[in-house]
């Protein structure tokens, strides 16, 4: 397996793959206070199944973490806060991808857990070079995803919750995907909630979910 740890333009990247040749490549997107190295399973898996995994560290955390994150993002209310982090991380997509275009790779997806998966609903509308979504435990609402309705007909969504989550409601997201398959039918959206699991996933069903999320990619992007 082929693994490189770097930095690009000031982002801290963890890169895992089969080898170094360009190949279909997924960005991953961690949760609120961790890192890319905390799914470096899911990173090894993604490549197992002949992607470049890029774990990115989001503004304010791992490479790059704020001295008092825990602070900043209880210093008003939480989304407010939390898209202050969000949107900075976000304007970097594009570079990445500028990146990785330049260097041969591609096409390209995205996934992201909670904090991540908030980001990758903004990033489906946000640069059209996404083709392959995957929004984990998060809520769309943030990013005002009805308003860019249109961005998404080229988009593949999958989305998954957890049904007892006690942080993140389930129904923005699934209200959304319904709606996604509604009003572009011949389109690929699917959804998927976990009704006994809560923000934590029961062991068993972030296996489900993450072996759909595989699939998906590689129905997507190979």
């Amino acid at each position: 397996m082929f693994e490189r740890s770097f930095s690009f333009a000031g982002i801290p990247l963890l890169a895992v793959s089969q080898d170094g040749r360009p190949r279909p490549t997924v960005l991953f997107y961690h949760g609120l206070h961790t890192d890319k190295d905390t799914h470096r399973r899911e990173l090894e898996s993604l490549a197992q199944r002949g992607f470049l995994a890029l774990g990115v560290d989001a503004a304010g955390h791992g490479g790059r973490r704020m001295p008092d994150l825990s602070g900043f993002v209880n210093r008003g209310p939480l989304l407010q806060q939390v898209a202050k982090l969000l949107r900075p991380t976000l304007a970097e997509v594009p570079l990445l991808l500028d990146f990785l275009e330049a260097e041969g790779y591609g096409p390209f997806g995205i996934c992201g857990i909670s904090f991540g998966g908030l980001l990758s609903y903004a990033a489906a509308h946000y640069d059209a070079r996404l083709g392959s979504v995957v929004a984990i435990l998060a809520d769309p609402s943030w990013c005002h995803p009805y308003e860019h309705v249109a961005a998404y007909e080229r988009v593949r969504l999958f989305a998954w919750n957890g049904g007892a989550d006690q942080h993140v409601s389930a129904e923005p997201a699934r209200h959304f995907v319904a709606h996604l398959q509604s009003t572009f039918p011949a389109g690929h959206y699917d959804y998927r909630v976990y009704p006994e699991s809560d923000h934590f996933m029961r062991p068993e069903d972030w296996e489900d979910g993450w072996s759909r999320t595989l699939s998906w990619f590689e129905a997507g992007l190979l």
